[in-house]
């Protein structure tokens, strides 16, 4: 009877490494899901600077000026 306790113990253990693991995991993916939406925001804000004031901030965002004339 206390090999069937101790078994018992061992897949309990197991089931609840899962949980854990997959709960941390779902906690990383929205985290990062917030942190590339807010990268992205940033971007567009910086982007939107540079166009509006004919400053470029950043150079990989090139400002297309080519409407002015």
């Amino acid at each position: 009877m206390k090999r069937n306790f101790i078994q018992l113990g061992a897949v309990t253990t197991l089931a609840n490494t899962r949980l854990r693991r997959l709960r941390f995991s779902r906690r990383w993916k929205f985290s990062s899901a917030i942190l590339i939406w807010l990268f992205l925001t940033l971007c567009y804000i910086l982007y939107e600077v540079q166009y509006k004031t004919g400053i470029e901030l950043l150079p990989f965002l090139p400002i297309d000026d080519s409407g002015f004339e």
